[in-house]
């Protein structure tokens, strides 16, 4: 998931859609220029959620139930599936509100049978109220601001085999290597892992760009073609828990770039006009991911071990936001004229991201491929953020 970055200015969201390249890697690695704290946490005794009481805060609930999206059933069942399983039982009972892992579920499986069972969005809109308490994210500000950001899965060329020009790798986790360092006390860096090869013999597959492979690891995972009619899935399976450095920063800070015009493009251009520059200020984000495969019914998987569904899924931080739930989120989003307008859709929470942290950031997942990277791209705003379970009786 991407790293926060600053909300951009309408010419640039403009830009960004234009290019029709992966809005995710473009946000993950461009250059901050605002004072906002987006990821703050939560201060001591702080709670993410509070109840809502004004009506007014409920807005966009008739339009998130008429234009619900086509998937919203099945990411609604992959989250109960995600109940069924006993491992979910670990993150309740939830502090605040406060609630148990049966009251999650139940809420679950009452809202998509409302959803499902109801003809118009009045009556909606009135059993929802009558049935659920309604919480809203307190936001990065106290006031309900959440900054929301979108993401995708790439496509990229790849080959099983290294070859003159696949010979750049992706590297799966080797067995003893997670053992090994914590009980030294400190894993390697990227740059130790590449000075040192010490992750040799342990390639997953070979791509034919260092800079893919980089964003691959800003993504976390990525469809990758091996040929005409065969493709592999690969998927983040751990990191060596060492912070992650934007890149778009360190072009800024070296003069290569300035903070206005950093993107996806640019970064690109940057990279063919001095690859090893732009290759050594890569080893200095410390972060280095692993990757397994999966099956492409796995495929992208999310952190609670569902597979995403796009337009449909929802990354938040899962140490302040309860899990696994239906949220409503409310944002402005930019239409063919370039003009924002303020939509509402309801998504699944069942994704985290590295950098998605405190109450005041979330990650809306827009699917697979190009096409994806253009909606992802136009997902840069502030909005708002509820959740809704049912009422104790």
């Amino acid at each position: 998931m991407p790293d926060l970055c600053y909300p951009l200015s309408m010419a640039r969201w403009r830009l960004v859609r234009s290019t029709g390249l992966a809005f995710l890697a473009c946000f993950a690695i461009c250059g901050c220029r605002t004072t906002s704290d987006y990821a703050r946490p939560l201060a001591p005794g702080e709670r993410a959620l509070r109840i809502v009481v004004a009506p007014e805060t409920l807005t966009g609930l008739t339009d998130a139930f008429e234009n619900k999206a086509d998937q919203l059933m099945q990411a609604m069942d992959r989250s109960i599936a995600w109940f069924d399983h006993a491992s979910s039982k670990r993150y309740f009972p939830w502090e605040y509100p406060p609630i148990t892992h049966v009251q999650a579920r139940r809420s679950l499986v009452a809202l998509r049978e409302l959803i499902a069972g109801t003809k118009n969005a009045h009556d909606f809109v009135r059993q929802l109220t009558a049935q659920f308490d309604i919480y809203e994210s307190i936001g990065y500000d106290g006031t309900g601001t959440v900054f929301f950001t979108a993401y995708f899965a790439p496509e990229y060329p790849a080959r099983r085999q290294p070859n003159g020009e696949f010979r750049y790798p992706l590297y799966e986790l080797p067995s003893d290597l997670r053992r090994k360092y914590v009980a030294a006390g400190r894993w390697p860096t990227r740059l130790e892992i590449k000075r040192d090869d010490l992750l040799a013999g342990h390639e997953l597959v070979w791509l034919n760009d260092p800079l893919n492979v980089y964003l691959i690891h800003v993504n976390g995972s990525a469809c990758l073609r091996l040929g005409d009619q065969d493709a592999m899935y690969v998927g983040y399976t751990a990191t060596n828990e060492h912070p992650y450095t934007s890149l778009g920063k360190l072009l800024v800070a070296e003069g290569l770039l300035s903070a206005e015009e950093v993107s996806m493009q640019t970064i690109r251009e940057a990279f063919e006009r001095t690859p090893a520059t732009v290759g050594e200020l890569m080893l200095r984000n410390a972060r280095f991911v692993f990757f397994k495969e999966y099956g492409v019914d796995q495929w992208p998987l999310a952190s609670l071990g569902v597979p995403l569904t796009a337009g449909a899924s929802l990354a938040t931080d899962k140490t302040v936001y309860p899990p696994g739930g239906l949220v409503l989120v409310r944002t402005p989003m930019v239409d063919e004229t370039d003009r924002p307008t303020w939509t509402a859709r309801f998504l699944l929470d069942q994704d985290s991201g590295g950098a998605i942290k405190g109450p005041g950031r979330a990650d809306i997942f827009e699917g697979i491929g190009e096409e994806a990277g253009r909606l992802a791209g136009g997902v840069k705003a502030h909005g708002r953020l509820l959740y809704f379970f049912l009422k104790q009786d």
